[in-house]
């Protein structure tokens, strides 16, 4: 077992040194410039099953757990940016550093750059580290400003990062509103809302909040602390 952490060890740390080295999206890829698209996704997601957090969290090395988070981002990036200079044949901006800075034109490629920052910025909030959460947050928001969750938790990131500042409970509540108003329907949006509210402890907005996840999902697995919360704050 320890042979196979180290082995794994040394992967991460290798693609790590050379990613970092990169140029181009190519390079992150470990991928030729002649390579069709179709190979360069085949390698992206053989990578990408590799670098998903929930192989590297079990492991207990925080520090591991952050680089995989970092190259797998940065081969999100890469095959979106590798993919988009195939296809612009010379149109697109020069394959430099600014991945976040090159058009896409794609909508596919939108969102699953938005996809890819909120799992990560995800995974970043429950590692504690609210402050590198945020930023990965507000990337998923910038690619996707139409998604209620990503607004959900970049509101919820909002507030638990700075709950002591008037400005970031307003725009946590901005955002909370948001998100709920885009995903009515949506029980995790409204979770996060209700710890929001309990955390705020404002108990006519909490049981209004909770009545509606009732009524969306009465299942829902945190509905029961949301519940006790507001008995909490009701006794």
């Amino acid at each position: 077992m320890n042979e196979r952490i180290q082995r794994i060890r040394q992967i991460v740390y290798e693609d790590y040194n050379r990613i970092s080295q990169a140029s181009n999206p190519f390079e992150v890829l470990n991928a030729s410039t002649n390579e069709k698209i179709e190979q360069l996704e085949e390698r992206y997601e053989r990578y990408e099953r590799f670098y998903r957090a929930e192989n590297f969290q079990r492991l207990g090395d925080i520090d591991l757990t952050r680089k995989a988070l970092e190259i797998r981002r940065s081969l999100g990036r890469a095959v979106v940016d590798a993919r988009n200079i195939i296809k612009a044949k010379g149109r697109a901006k020069s394959p430099g550093d600014g991945h976040d800075e090159l058009l896409f034109e794609d909508a596919d490629d939108l969102l699953a750059m938005s996809e890819l920052y909120l799992r990560d910025g995800i995974t970043y909030l429950q590692l504690g580290d609210v402050n590198e959460a945020r930023v990965l947050l507000s990337r998923s928001v910038k690619y996707n400003p139409s998604r209620g969750i990503a607004l959900a938790y970049l509101g919820y990131v909002t507030f638990k990062r700075r709950h002591y500042d008037a400005n970031s409970v307003d725009e946590a509540r901005e955002l909370l509103e948001q998100a709920s108003s885009i995903s009515p329907n949506d029980p995790d949006v409204f979770i996060l809302r209700g710890r929001f509210f309990a955390k705020m402890k404002e108990r006519s907005a909490l049981r209004d909040t909770i009545l509606h996840i009732e009524s969306i999902n009465p299942a829902h697995p945190m509905l029961d602390r949301l519940q006790r919360r507001l008995h909490e704050l009701t006794d």
